[in-house]
């Protein structure tokens, strides 16, 4: 989706967010694609790519405006066991502790911890990354 030919849906007031979605990586795209597919302005994605040394301050200044009414979660397209959930969960735990968030614990999306990053058959990969995309958006 290029910006320069396509608006943008405007997103809902950060008090009327239902979800955070935290990221990194490639699936930011897909789940952006997907938000303009379905037209839906209730749910923000946050990408981060510094994963250490980890932007916590900033974060806090971000999520704060969603601290009322959203729930948080991480979302990755990597096996639970190999992507940045184990490395980022704590950071992002103390930044909802930070922000005093009423829904203050971050959640996990993505696939299930596997032993290989890959799932070796394209039409598995892509119905599993449907099935995370579909989750975003329940």
């Amino acid at each position: 989706m290029d910006p320069k030919t396509k608006d943008f849906i405007k997103l809902k007031k950060p008090e009327k967010i239902k979800k955070v979605i935290l990221c990194s990586g490639k699936i930011y795209f897909d789940l952006l694609e997907a938000r303009e597919k379905m037209k839906r302005n209730d749910v923000v994605f946050y990408r981060i790519e510094q994963l250490y040394p980890f932007p916590a301050k900033t974060l806090v200044k971000e999520l704060k405006p969603y601290a009322k009414n959203a729930y948080f979660y991480w979302c990755q397209e990597e096996p639970k066991n190999m992507g940045a959930w184990f490395s980022v969960r704590d950071y992002i735990q103390w930044t909802l502790d930070s922000i005093k968030a009423n829904n203050n614990e971050i959640s996990y999306i993505g696939r299930s911890p596997d032993a290989s990053p890959a799932t070796g058959y394209a039409k598995r990969h892509i119905s599993q990354q449907e099935e995370i995309i579909k989750k975003v958006f329940e």
